[in-house]
């Protein structure tokens, strides 16, 4: 019996390679969000401690220069706060567009997938209408050979 071959088999190969290239972006892409996240949590438990510290050290005695520290610090707790959430919105829509990417990818290798399947269910098809006749061919030229 003769092998399907599929003739668009290195195409579907690569379309194959590119999706899995596309499932590892993605799947940087979604590292870096998360340790962004991360990032942002850190943040802000630094500065939910900056500011218990502060409560607490104003029960006690509180100089101008502890007062303008943790003004500075919380200051820059903040910017950085913003600076991270600005980054993780940046980070969200590389993700957003890797995640698109790898659809389409995926929806590319499906197509010659389906391509592939219907051309090799057209083969065996043949194949068996072949050997049917081949078979019907041999059972009539024996009942010929039988029959006289």
């Amino acid at each position: 019996m003769k092998k399907f071959q599929y003739r668009l088999e290195s195409l579907l190969k690569l379309k194959e390679h590119k999706e899995k290239e596309r499932q590892k972006e993605l799947a940087i892409s979604s590292h870096k969000v998360k340790r962004q996240e991360m990032d942002l949590e850190t943040i802000d438990g630094n500065q939910r401690n900056a500011i218990d510290s502060q409560a607490r050290r104003l029960a006690g005695k509180f100089s101008v220069s502890d007062m303008l520290i943790y003004g500075r610090y919380l200051l820059k707790l903040k910017r950085e706060n913003l600076t991270g959430n600005e980054m993780l919105r940046v980070l969200k829509k590389d993700e957003d567009q890797k995640r698109e990417e790898l659809l389409q990818a995926s929806r590319a290798r499906r197509v010659y997938e389906k391509l592939k399947e219907k051309q090799q269910a057209a083969f065996y098809s043949e194949v068996n209408s072949a050997e049917q006749k081949e078979s019907d061919e041999i059972a009539v030229t024996n009942f010929r050979r039988n029959s006289h």
